[in-house]
């Protein structure tokens, strides 16, 4: 061999030489750039102690022979780089059996160690809420085999609209008869809208509650006329009265004992709005009654109020009579006198 090398030219074997060194040392180098780490790994609950140059912890896992199930809990992701004194820790799934609504049955494979961390993953994987409905707690740990009894929780919102009654104002109108009514404003129904949350525990009715109540359409109020004005009924039809008032009543008639004046005398048996002087024609104070004034007066009837005299001041009426003896026997009463409006009949 050492005639071969002897035969090489000498340049030619300096740079096989450097060749050799070069690559001896660049070797070491990367050699020394691979990090060496310590890892422990705990698999239920047993602890080992690792030290690994593999990059991830998929790799670590792999050239130490430790085997996954697809259902294993594991606190790192398999591509999850090595850092120095980390902790790998894998529970190994159990079998545990899930109880649904004290009907169905299933057996659930799971790395997880509460048993809230189960319910999570059953939710996951169906879609729908659980809820614990025995002794046992979300802390509870979990075992081979065990029993976990859980209900369905489901939630359900309805909208209902809901009709929301108007309100009636009255007004009372003194020119329509009594016990009459008229709508002025026809009323409209308002509308309000209510969200309930229904809540159902293993397919039952939990609880209600109301989350939102929002008026969506305001009423609109009605109005209404009410007639306050009374109807009298006279022989000379059926009246509306504006006013009722109470007064001391007296009788007069054109004899002289009444008036001082005798037939033939001038202004006899004509009254002071120049109306002949007649039964129903009756006198009256003119601040309290217009002349012309028509009137019911209880007791007496129909009535216009045409004259006047001294003595009727105030709250006073002198009714007419055809003879003077009427007007001894009538003497003098209190009574009500109505003012008549409109004739309606």
């Amino acid at each position: 061999m050492s005639k071969q090398l002897h035969a090489i030219p000498k340049q030619l074997r300096v740079a096989i030489f450097l060749v050799l060194i070069s690559s001896i040392f660049t070797g070491v180098a990367k050699a020394a750039e691979v990090p060496v780490n310590n890892v422990r790994v705990i698999v239920d609950g047993e602890s080992r102690f690792y030290r690994t140059s593999e990059i991830t912890v998929g790799e670590l896992l792999e050239n130490e022979n430790i085997e996954l199930d697809s259902n294993d809990n594991i606190n790192y992701a398999l591509n999850d780089k090595i850092d120095n004194n980390m902790r790998v820790i894998i529970n190994r799934a159990v079998a545990v059996k899930i109880v649904i609504d004290n009907s169905e049955e299933r057996i659930f494979k799971t790395g997880e160690v509460t048993v809230g961390r189960v319910l999570v993953e059953l939710k996951k994987e169906d879609g729908i809420d659980y809820r614990l409905c025995d002794g046992l707690s979300s802390s509870s740990k979990i075992e081979k085999d065990m029993v976990i009894n859980v209900m369905t929780v489901s939630e359900d919102i309805t909208v209902e609209k809901v009709p929301v009654d108007f309100d009636v104002n009255v007004v009372e109108n003194e020119k329509l008869p009594e016990g009459t009514t008229r709508v002025l404003t026809e009323g409209v129904k308002g509308e309000r809208e209510i969200s309930t949350l229904k809540t159902y525990i293993g397919g039952s009715l939990d609880s209600t509650k109301v989350i939102s109540d929002v008026l969506t359409k305001q009423p609109v109020n009605e109005v209404v006329e009410k007639g306050t004005a009374k109807v009298i009924k006279t022989d000379r039809g059926s009246f509306l009265t504006t006013k009722t008032i109470s007064m001391r009543s007296t009788a007069y008639t054109s004899a002289s004992a009444c008036t001082g004046k005798n037939p033939g005398d001038r202004g006899y048996g004509i009254t002071a709005s120049g109306m002949k002087a007649q039964y129903g024609v009756v006198a009256v104070d003119r601040n309290v009654i217009p002349l012309g004034t028509k009137l019911y007066i209880e007791g007496y009837g129909y009535a216009v109020a045409g004259d006047t005299g001294g003595a009727i001041k105030g709250n006073k009426v002198d009714l007419y009579f055809d003879s003077y003896s009427e007007c001894i026997r009538y003497g003098v009463k209190d009574v009500t006198v109505y003012v008549l409006g409109e004739q309606i009949a």
